[in-house]
C-alpha cells in the first residue's frame, strides 16, 4: 500500500512540475512578412504587379511582430526569382519592432534583360513571371 501512495505522490509532483514548466514558457517575438508591394503608387493599375526592366523598382515589405515580446535588431532580406534563378536584391537593417506592431521597409531593384531574357522591350511586349521572397 505504501508503494502505491509513493507512486501517486511522485506522479502528482511530476504533473505539477510539468504545469509549472508550461506556465512559465517565456513569450517571444514572432516576425511575419504580412505584405509585399512592388512599386507602390504605380498608376498603371493594381490588377497586375509590374516591375520594369532597366529601371529602379521599389520593393516594399511590411513586417509585423505578432509575438508577446519586442523583437530586437534584425535584417529583412529581399530576393527575386525568375523561372530559373534566384537573385539577392539586398537586406535592410531594422532596429527592432515592438510586440503587436509592424514596420515598413523597402529597397530598390533594377532588373536587367540578362536576368529576364524572355522579356521583350519592343512590340509585341511580353512579360516573364517572377516571385519576390522576403525574409525577416
Amino acid at each position: 500500500m505504501k508503494n502505491w501512495k509513493n507512486g501517486v505522490v511522485i506522479a502528482a509532483i511530476a504533473l505539477l512540475a510539468l504545469i509549472a514548466l508550461v506556465g512559465s514558457t517565456s513569450a517571444l517575438p514572432d516576425l511575419n512578412v504580412t505584405r509585399i508591394i512592388i512599386n507602390p503608387g504605380d498608376t498603371r493599375g493594381d490588377d497586375i504587379v509590374r516591375a520594369y526592366i532597366n529601371e529602379s523598382n521599389n520593393v516594399t515589405a511590411v513586417v509585423g511582430n505578432e509575438g508577446d515580446q519586442p523583437a530586437g535588431a534584425f535584417d529583412v532580406c529581399f530576393a527575386v526569382r525568375n523561372s530559373i534563378t534566384t537573385y539577392k536584391i539586398g537586406c535592410v537593417a531594422v532596429s527592432g519592432v515592438g510586440a503587436g506592431e509592424n514596420t515598413t521597409v523597402y529597397t530598390y531593384w533594377t532588373p536587367t534583360c540578362e536576368n529576364f531574357s524572355s522579356v521583350m522591350s519592343e512590340f509585341p511586349y511580353t512579360s516573364e513571371a517572377f516571385w519576390i521572397n522576403v525574409t525577416a
